[in-house]
């Protein structure tokens, strides 16, 4: 039963080692239970050890458990990167400024470098998307295009915008996002946002 779990886990590594681990004593164990758990630090009186391999595989397969919890977790965390940038253009697309609120993070920081100066704080990057919609109207819709994930958090998108279902001229973008956790959801730390140039220099020259 221990040797199935890790593999079903993914980690035949740490079974080969916790085979070998029986000629080294108990402080191998807590060696190999502190990489398991990722950082997460493990202390076990130990009053006598009769046979460290029954110890093994008591304890092995609940540190296994509790680090491939984890993992999922951080899975799970970072799948919800691309959703809550999502969430955050529907939004914006139904101008509904009290919901696009708890995607912003209070720190959050926003540069637009359309802009000189960047967006600093809730209250002014809540006040820069509340011009942004009222300017967009009932027809014009942010059409995402492209959603790329990065690490910790960080999510690319690629969009343009439309009027009734029609590509506004230089209105193509990219945007890019950082998050961190808020609880049991990810918010809107930083972004960064590019905007198409109208001026299209040397054009039909290349």
């Amino acid at each position: 039963m221990f040797s199935a779990i890790l593999r079903c886990q993914g980690t035949p590594f740490w079974f080969l080692e916790a085979k070998m681990m029986s000629h080294h004593g108990p402080w191998t164990l807590l060696t190999l239970l502190y990489h398991i758990l990722q950082a997460s630090l493990i202390v076990i009186v130990f009053p006598e050890l009769p046979n460290v391999d029954s110890l093994i595989s008591c304890v092995m397969p609940v540190a296994v458990n509790f680090s491939a919890q984890a993992l999922r977790q951080r899975t799970c965390l970072k799948a919800m990167a691309a959703d809550t940038i999502k969430h955050f253009y529907m939004c914006i697309n139904e101008k509904n400024l009290k919901k696009l609120g708890g995607y912003i993070s209070e720190d959050c920081y926003i540069k637009d470098c359309s802009f000189f100066i960047p967006f600093n704080g809730k209250k002014e990057v809540m006040h820069f998307f509340d011009l942004f919609m009222r300017s967009m109207g009932q027809n014009v819709k942010v059409i995402i295009e492209h959603v790329c994930e990065g690490d910790d958090f960080t999510a690319g998108v690629e969009w343009h915008l439309e009027w009734k279902q029609t590509e506004v001229p230089f209105t193509r973008g990219c945007s890019f996002y950082e998050c961190f956790e808020e609880g049991e959801k990810l918010v809107i730390k930083k972004a960064l946002i590019v905007i198409e140039s109208p001026i299209k220099p040397w054009g039909g020259c290349w």
